[in-house]
């Protein structure tokens, strides 16, 4: 395994510095900077292509790559790799998003210089805030107590889905229809004196926002004291909506060379799995390319965990393309969730200085380092049926699938929950043992949920939880109950 040294904090702290003041000279001036997907600079390497965009002076890149940041406030936000999204000045200073996502949640961390709530407003299919009822507001506050040399302090907060279905001008809003403990929030003190705030919004496909690459979503971060109850529509801001755009690879080109980083092999890997993944570079000039080198490694904090390969140079003719391949293995040591691959190309260019410039361009690659088993969750489109008045109830079918991903078998408990009244229909009831054997082995399980008549009609949350071994997993799904008709509307 190869390490890469990491920088020491003073020098991440100035190259921090340096992308806020790139922002701020940015805004004043309505050109975008050159920044990467990644977030910030990384030592002199373009990142991707940059595409920042614009809107009502917060400047941002729209594509972000799949990666799994660190819930840990006090180490620096740099340190941990939470991707900068935007910063913006105001009297009291600088305050910085950021925003990550993997398969598990949509992360979003904000930094100010002192305390302050935040209300995150997410537009699931990037169509406009109260169209449709994909729109998820949480709203984080302050901590009551913060010890400023504490790790990090538990957050209150709350969620809402608003349904603007029926009328984008009267939405209908209720509490998210999110399992407990879908949405985590963490403050503290960072390690150069700033707040911030980190937060993990999980199971967001109940609420209309899936998590896969090539989604666009929309995000709103506004910061300050919280809003009482909103009257009606009335939802104050004064941030826009950025426009983002989730993805699993970044292609790059600088000049006339074009790199792409592409995963050979599963991207679901479990420890000592075989990790494949090619790099290409194409000259897509009229002229020779001298390539100094080609490279691939582990990109930011993926880095200890993913072997590295550096790669002699050649020269690319015009429309000449060529191949690198990595092989790793995944370590016990690496961590679940999303790590990022970095691979590219150097050469140098004649700028009419004594010394060739320098350029390095790099493309990005997500894998997943998962758990040895995952359970999925059917989810129902149609409501169930209830009439409270003649106590009439009605039923849904749920298919809880268990997955294995190692060869060995395992015998695994799987237990229904449901809101109070509720049950489930013959067999078994709500508590099943199955046995999974082997790699690829599924096993699907129905439960047939019966929902009482008096259940008022709403959104109402049904969760597996599943035990092999010494490991817990879990899956929701929300089961919609609506009003029957009544005898004169049929």
């Amino acid at each position: 395994m190869s390490f890469q040294k990491k920088s020491c904090f003073a020098a991440r702290s100035l190259a921090v510095l340096s992308v806020l003041a790139l922002f701020s000279k940015a805004a004043s001036a309505q050109a975008p900077p050159t920044f990467t997907p990644e977030g910030r600079p990384t030592a002199g390497v373009q990142v991707g292509n940059p595409t920042p965009d614009v809107v009502a002076g917060v400047t941002f890149e729209k594509n972000r790559i799949k990666r799994t940041p660190q819930m840990a406030p006090k180490t620096a936000l740099s340190e941990s790799r939470w991707d900068l999204l935007y910063s913006v000045t105001e009297p009291n200073g600088p305050k910085v998003a950021y925003f990550d996502w993997d398969s598990d949640s949509l992360y979003v961390a904000w930094e100010s210089p002192t305390p302050e709530a935040v209300r995150i407003d997410l537009d699931g299919a990037d169509d406009g805030f109260l169209r449709g009822a994909d729109n998820l507001s949480v709203q984080i506050k302050i901590p009551v107590s913060l010890d400023p040399d504490a790790f990090s302090t538990a957050v209150p907060l709350s969620a809402e889905l608003w349904d603007g279905t029926k009328s984008g001008d009267q939405p209908v809003r209720s509490l998210a229809p999110l399992p407990d403990g879908a949405i985590s929030a963490v403050a503290g003190r960072t390690a150069s004196g700033s707040y911030v705030v980190m937060v993990a919004i999980g199971k967001t496909e109940l609420a209309g926002i899936p998590r896969v690459a090539g989604r666009k979503i929309g995000l709103r971060l506004e910061s300050g004291a919280p809003l009482a109850t909103p009257d009606g529509i009335t939802l104050i801001s004064n941030r826009p909506f950025v426009h983002l755009l989730l993805g699993d690879r970044v292609e790059a080109k600088e000049r006339d060379v074009r790199v792409s980083l592409k995963i050979l092999s599963a991207k679901d890997l479990v420890s000592g799995d075989n990790l494949r993944a090619v790099l290409e570079a194409k000259n897509e000039g009229p002229t020779p390319v001298v390539l100094s080198r080609l490279f691939v490694r582990g990109s930011q904090a993926s880095s200890p965990f993913v072997d590295s390969a550096s790669f002699a140079g050649l020269t690319l003719a015009p429309g000449q393309t060529t191949k690198r391949e990595l092989k790793s293995i995944v370590a016990p040591q690496t961590p679940v969730g999303t790590h990022v691959l970095s691979g590219g190309a150097e050469w140098t260019v004649e700028t009419g200085a004594a010394t060739p410039a320098a350029v390095i361009v790099a493309a990005l690659a997500s894998f997943d380092r998962v758990e040895p088993y995952y359970v999925s969750i059917s989810q129902p489109k149609a409501p169930v049926l209830t009439s409270p008045e003649r106590s009439i109830g009605g039923s849904q079918t749920i298919t809880v699938t268990l997955h294995s991903r190692i060869a060995e078998t395992s015998r695994a408990q799987v237990e229904f929950k449901l809101p109070l009244g509720w049950s489930v229909e013959g067999g078994d009831g709500v508590n099943r043992v199955v046995v999974l054997r082997g790699d690829g082995d599924v096993r699907p399980l129905r439960f047939k949920v019966q929902v009482p008549g008096a259940t008022s009609p709403g959104s109402y949350v049904v969760e597996a939880a599943v035990k092999i071994g010494d490991m817990n997993y879990s899956a929701a799904s929300t089961i919609r109950v609506a009003a029957a008709p009544t005898l004169t509307e049929k």
